[in-house]
């Protein structure tokens, strides 16, 4: 999975510092550079799941990585 944040963006650094936290960190590839983004990805943070899925917006993201430490 890929994360796509931004150094300024609040929400992104809650995100990151959740996935620290909760030992998420190591499931996620973090990419911070917009030039690097995919051309959907309009807002961030926006997780792209491996089938290519992209979920956008904090609450989405985490509610999504949570299941993952639950699975």
């Amino acid at each position: 999975m890929k994360l796509y944040t931004t150094p300024t963006c609040g929400p992104c650094r809650q995100v990151k510092q959740t996935l620290i936290a909760e030992k998420l960190i190591d499931k996620v590839e973090i990419i911070d550079t917009p030039a690097e983004f995919p051309q959907s990805v309009r807002s961030v943070p926006t997780l792209e799941l491996d089938n290519g899925t992209f979920l956008i917006g904090t609450s989405d993201v985490l509610f999504h990585l949570r299941q993952l430490k639950e699975d």
